[in-house]
């Protein structure tokens, strides 16, 4: 009977070691997360304020693989994803002044950047695949769009089609 009841007792001692621990991980988490965001937006305002190389090295360093990471979730191309990172982090680096701390932190203006990036280069693709798939069309003679009337519509003089209008 002792032997249970102590058995009892180890338990819920170990249970609530185990959710101090939960409690415990999650706060350093939330604290881990809180200094890396800080960091992040510190070393852009060093890039912002004095064109700081260093500090710029060390957030690429931060934010490319997050970034990279986050458009292959996405659906991105690999070789798509670098070339939008690479391209947005050029613009960090050329344009800080764009960033206003108070509006956001430099992550959320960062992948701003780069969700707006894979935006510009979806639609762009979209549009040159529009443009090769009407080019195709225009360019096909087997095509079912190019029936007898078109041909024979383009084929007619102008003298031609003159003669058809009423003499008004």
């Amino acid at each position: 009977m002792i032997r249970g009841s102590l058995l009892s007792v180890t338990v819920e001692k170990l249970e609530n070691i185990l959710k101090m621990s939960a409690e415990t991980a999650m706060n350093t988490t939330f604290s881990q997360a809180e200094l890396e965001r800080t960091r992040e937006t510190k070393l852009l305002r060093a890039v912002k304020e004095s064109g700081d190389e260093n500090a710029y090295s060390q957030l690429y360093s931060l934010m490319v693989p997050k970034l990279k990471g986050w458009l292959r979730g996405q659906g991105v191309e690999a070789t798509d994803s670098e070339n939008i990172v690479h391209e947005v982090m050029i613009t960090v680096w050329t344009k800080p002044h764009l960033f206003d701390e108070t509006k956001s932190a430099a992550r959320t203006w960062i992948y701003t950047l780069v969700r707006n990036k894979m935006i510009d280069e979806f639609r762009s693709a979209n549009r040159k695949r529009a443009g090769k798939k009407k080019l195709e069309l225009l360019s096909d003679p087997d095509d079912a769009f190019n029936d007898d009337t078109e041909n024979f519509s383009t084929t007619l003089n102008v003298s031609d089609m003159l003669e058809v209008l009423p003499k008004e």
